[in-house]
């Protein structure tokens, strides 16, 4: 008996010195080694805690008036907006987008030396970029858009050998654009518009070769678009929308294979529209619109089958509508109003069987309104105001079961408003005034249920007014002065 006993005891003390063991052993286990991205013993990780060090540093002066949960109390990989990770866990990127921040970017970011990716988009940061931040040679990500930053972009920043995005777009930033951005030879998106930008765009620029998108737009820069862009084979998006720029489009830019969007509308460029475009074959968006540009449209335009967005209006073209667009399958917007554009609308155009808005206001078009253009039954907005039109308005326009705005005034259109317009069920504008249509204002107008504005002023409609008409629901705005109209109704 007492052997037995001596036996149990030994095997107890077997057992519990195997449990206080192993629980050493996992313990040991779990203090080397964290869980995810929990840092479970920072005051092994010397380069952490200089890490935090610096956040807690920089909350105030980034946070403003809002509030950052940054506190010594919290593990540093459940700060907010913030994520370690890395082969010696280190804070790799600082996420704050949306954040309601008011303060400023603090410099002492620049310390954050495994730092890779800022974004404090979308916030509402003032004061000037922080020129230390030239420094972080890790940095992949800068994104600083949409917020009330001031001052000049520091040239500093061209030392980001490793960037890839740098978007300051909306913010205050003013002077010229730094030549030293040239240097940010792994770049693949440059965003600066919606600044106040000055002077020329650098030459400089040309040296990004991995650039896929360079976004000026909504600035005040000046000069010309420079020829070196040539050299952005990777390009597939150049906006340099509603600036200043002057000069020539350069028939350069038709080598850049890869571009899918070119943007240069509302600048001062001159000249014709180089027939060289019509190499980029990628296209998709080609906007010209609210320049200078004179002559003709070119013909090969035609090899352009991808495009989608075509808009040339708002310069000095003359001549025809070329025939060739019909080629344009793909195409879903062509716009060609405000210009010197004379001869017929052509009927060609009926093979844009994509097209969901026309507009060729405000030209010295002649001739009737093709009844082929009934057979675009994508089409929602029809834009032919503003010509010397003649004719009578096709009943087969009511066929376009998409039409949400219809736009003939200013023509010479003659005979009576066709019945068949009645069908178009998704109509909410109708414009018909200054012309000289004549009879009655037809019943069926009656049915156009989602109708907002009818406009018959000044033609030589006789008769009553239609209670259907009267009786639209969403109809907010008839004009009718300038007819012959009665029944007791207000002119206007």
């Amino acid at each position: 008996m007492p052997f037995t006993l001596a036996v149990v005891v030994i095997v107890i003390a077997v057992v519990v010195a195997l449990v206080l063991i192993l629980r050493l052993k996992r313990g040991r286990e779990n203090h080397e080694k964290p869980i995810g991205s929990k840092i479970s013993v920072i005051q092994e990780n010397p380069g952490l805690i200089g890490d935090q060090s610096v956040l807690m540093t920089a909350r105030d002066t980034l946070a403003g008036g809002a509030s950052l949960n940054w506190s010594a109390d919290l593990e540093i990989s459940e700060w907010q907006g913030i994520t370690v990770d890395g082969a010696t866990l280190r804070v790799i990127a600082l996420n704050l987008e949306h954040n309601d921040l008011t303060g400023q970017i603090p410099p002492e970011l620049s310390e954050l030396d495994c730092l890779e990716e800022i974004i404090l988009t979308s916030n509402t940061l003032h004061g000037e970029i922080p020129s230390e931040l030239g420094t972080l040679a890790n940095l992949r990500i800068l994104r600083l858009g949409e917020n009330a930053l001031t001052g000049q972009i520091p040239p500093e920043l061209g030392a980001l050998v490793n960037l890839e995005v740098l978007t300051l777009s909306r913010n205050k930033l003013t002077s010229a654009i730094p030549p030293e951005l040239g240097s940010l030879a792994s770049l693949k998106v440059l965003a600066l518009g919606g600044n106040s930008l000055t002077g020329a765009i650098p030459g400089e620029i040309g040296k990004l070769v991995s650039l896929e998108a360079l976004i000026l737009a909504d600035n005040e820069l000046i000069g010309a678009i420079p020829p070196r862009l040539r050299q952005l084979d990777r390009l597939r998006e150049l906006n340099l929308e509603d600036n200043r720029l002057a000069g020539a489009i350069p028939s350069d830019l038709g080598e850049l294979d890869s571009l899918v969007s070119l943007n240069l509308v509302d600048n001062e460029l001159t000249g014709w529209i180089p027939k060289e475009l019509s190499t980029l074959i990628s296209l998709e968006e080609l906007r010209l619109n609210s320049n200078r540009l004179t002559g003709t449209i070119p013909q090969e335009i035609r090899k352009l089958t991808k495009l989608r967005d075509l808009r040339l209006g708002g310069n000095r073209l003359t001549g025809l509508i070329p025939a060739e667009i019909g080629e344009l399958t793909s195409l879903e917007s062509l716009s060609l109003g405000n210009n010197r554009l004379t001869g017929a609308i052509i009927p060609e155009l009926s093979k844009l069987v994509n097209l969901r808005r026309l507009s060729l206001r405000f030209n010295k078009l002649t001739g009737d309104i093709p009844i082929q253009l009934s057979s675009i039954s994508s089409l929602e907005e029809l834009y032919l105001n503003g010509n010397q039109l003649t004719g009578t308005i096709p009943p087969d326009l009511g066929r376009l079961a998409n039409l949400k705005e219809l736009d003939v005034r200013s023509n010479l259109l003659t005979g009576t408003i066709p019945p068949e317009l009645g069908d178009l069920s998704n109509l909410r504008r109708l414009f018909l005034r200054n012309n000289r249509l004549s009879g009655t204002i037809p019943s069926e107008l009656g049915e156009l249920r989602e109708l907002r504005r009818l406009d018959l002023r000044y033609n030589r409609l006789v008769g009553l007014i239609p209670r259907e008409v009267r009786a639209l629901s969403q109809l907010r705005r008839l004009d009718i002065e300038g007819n012959r109209l009665s029944d007791g109704c207000p002119e206007s």
